[in-house]
């Protein structure tokens, strides 16, 4: 399966479960972009629309977009692979 997970606060968290197939994701050689069920995730902001479904461990209902602008890259190198480790 597919989800997204939110933290509220450091405290509160909900877990968002999707179908694998309503997964997406573009190419390598194309734009950084993700779908998860009618959340997008790009470069240039994140647009939301997660509401608790059944099965989910999740009682937050999140709406809304966010822009960004004059976004720095997380650094990279062989010694710090990135965010998620190596």
């Amino acid at each position: 399966h597919a989800f997204v997970f939110v933290v509220l606060n450091g405290e509160r968290q909900h877990y968002y479960r999707f179908q694998t197939d309503e997964f997406s994701y573009a190419s390598s050689h194309e734009e950084y972009y993700i779908r998860v069920g009618n959340n997008v995730f790009t470069h240039g902001g994140v647009s939301l629309d997660l509401r608790p479904r059944k099965g989910d461990d999740a009682q937050l209902v999140l709406n809304g977009t966010l822009s960004f602008e004059r976004v720095n890259p997380w650094p990279v190198s062989l010694m710090g692979l990135g965010a998620m480790g190596p």
